[in-house]
């Protein structure tokens, strides 16, 4: 018999994927330029002030560590894409997604940041300033942020899940990485997990651990980190296999999160100037701006509960897909 199946066709996007790629290395380059202009700008004012060399120190490890790890991941998804890898699309459009909603629920924090942050500009600027400026700064500043955190991931995330996109790397990659082998929520958890533990060694720089309402520090802290760091490495492992003892504790160390969280607003946001007084921080532009009283404001806090309630609210969702060992092997939707 003469096998009359259809072969499935699709539009190449090698094309679109070089240039996505080429896009990806640029925001790895701008990463590393911003690294570069921040260290310039901080040691710039330690020329000019008293600022302690600690603060510095605190200051440039934990943001160019950061930095550095956003460089390494564009840069490294920039070269996968490029070469149609399935591993960069699943892993791009995973992250983007999650960029894309953090980046959602950030910019409605911000209204409520940039008014008394963009105030406190004009008032340093005095007569040079005027409502003109004030205004102009404002446009800037969503257009920027809107770039950043809606704009950008929106059009990754619309590029990455498209069917012929789909296709070209999987023709072009027809072996099924790792990122391919759990369902993409799950994926995405585990690598949110992944994103703690290296946020918690990042934090040891700032030798500082709010814990159910006190502020830890100095070798207490350190082993706090630690153990987050490790649990949070743990977890990630234990999630990607879809372990339903993984599940279980994230769902307790939710419960212990927002115990840990109300005991912390608990004053009116006032152990927020402690922790950056804690982490070497402290400097008096924040009260200015605001910083330290914008957790006061019901609104913001109403907002965190919201976000609190959404990542119960995906855990839920993704229970589904977590599974006895013996069952591990059936396939999923």
């Amino acid at each position: 018999m003469t096998d009359l199946t259809a072969v499935p066709t699709y539009k190449d996007r090698t094309v679109g994927l070089i240039v996505v790629g080429i896009l990806e290395i640029c925001l790895a380059l701008l990463c590393l330029l911003n690294l570069g202009v921040m260290a310039i700008a901080v040691f710039a004012v330690k020329a000019q002030t008293a600022m302690p060399q600690t603060t510095n120190a605190r200051t440039m490890m934990g943001a160019g560590l950061f930095y550095l790890i956003l460089a390494a991941f564009f840069g490294t998804m920039g070269i996968g894409t490029m070469r149609a890898r399935r591993w960069a699309r699943t892993l791009m459009l995973v992250v983007s997604w999650m960029w894309l909603v953090v980046g959602a629920f950030s910019s409605i924090l911000m209204v409520f940041i940039l008014p008394k942050m963009l105030g406190s500009i004009e008032r340093a600027a005095g007569p040079a300033g005027g409502p003109g400026i004030t205004t102009f700064m404002t446009g800037c500043m969503f257009v920027i942020l809107g770039l950043v955190y809606i704009a950008l991931p929106a059009i990754l995330v619309l590029f990455y899940r498209g069917p012929n996109v789909k296709a070209t790397v999987e023709a072009k990659d027809p072996s099924v990485p790792w990122t391919d082998r759990t369902p993409a929520p799950v994926l995405a958890l585990s690598l949110l997990l992944g994103y703690g533990a290296v946020a918690s060694l990042i934090g040891i720089s700032y030798g500082a651990f709010p814990l159910f309402g006190r502020i830890i520090s100095g070798i207490p802290a350190v082993l706090g980190f630690i153990f987050m760091a490790v649990l949070s490495a743990i977890l990630a492992v234990a999630v990607y296999r879809r372990r339903p003892a993984a599940w279980w504790t994230l769902a307790g160390l939710w419960v212990l999160g927002c115990v840990s969280t109300a005991f912390f607003f608990v004053g009116g946001g006032l152990d927020m100037r402690e922790l950056y007084e804690a982490m070497g921080m402290a400097n008096p532009e924040l009260e200015r701006m605001g910083i330290y009283d914008i957790w006061k404001n019901p609104a913001v806090l109403i907002l965190m509960a919201v976000g609190m309630l959404a990542w119960f609210g995906y855990l839920l969702w993704v229970r589904k897909f977590f599974r006895p060992a013996e069952d591990l092997s059936a396939p999923f939707a």
